[in-house]
């Protein structure tokens, strides 16, 4: 009973139960993430995947953004591109790892190709990628961010 206690007062137990939900189909994502978001809300897109370097190295700015409060309301979604198979051997590993809690979900129909072209018609379906909902406008951006002011940025442009 004492080690019990001493192991959670010096924080020896992690709580490894990060959520990654997966979702079946891009209806089903498009409907929840892009068309019925709240209207006072910025809502931030980022497509990334766990192999992808460049991917990675924005990340951090993505989660910082998520907790910025200047801009008023934001959400960000951190959109996976990783197969929905790998959500427990890879993906929720290497947000434990890296202490990501921002919200995480994987489209799980696998059929990328069909999709892309609806998040944006001049999408190649290369990653890092980043759609921004604002105002009932939307920004697209393929491309790799190097800090938290340059996504501030381009919310501010929309």
């Amino acid at each position: 009973m004492v080690l019990l206690f001493l192991a959670f007062s010096f924080g020896l137990f992690i709580n490894t139960d990060k959520e990654v939900r997966v979702i079946d189909t891009f209806d089903a994502f498009e409907k929840q993430f892009i068309l019925n978001r709240p209207n006072d809300t910025i809502v931030v897109l980022n497509f990334w995947a766990t192999w992808c370097k460049p991917c990675i190295q924005e990340l951090p700015y993505f989660t910082a953004l998520d907790h910025d409060t200047s801009l008023g309301p934001v959400k960000v979604i951190l959109v996976s591109l990783d197969m929905p198979s790998t959500v427990d051997t890879r993906v929720k590993p290497f947000l434990e790892q890296r202490n990501i809690n921002t919200e995480v979900v994987i489209l799980g129909d696998g059929n990328t190709n069909a999709w892309i072209n609806k998040i944006d018609s001049n999408w190649s379906g290369a990653i890092p990628a980043t759609l921004i909902l604002k105002d009932g406008k939307k920004a697209f951006h393929e491309k790799s961010y190097h800090s938290t002011k340059q996504i501030l940025k381009d919310i501010k442009k929309i």
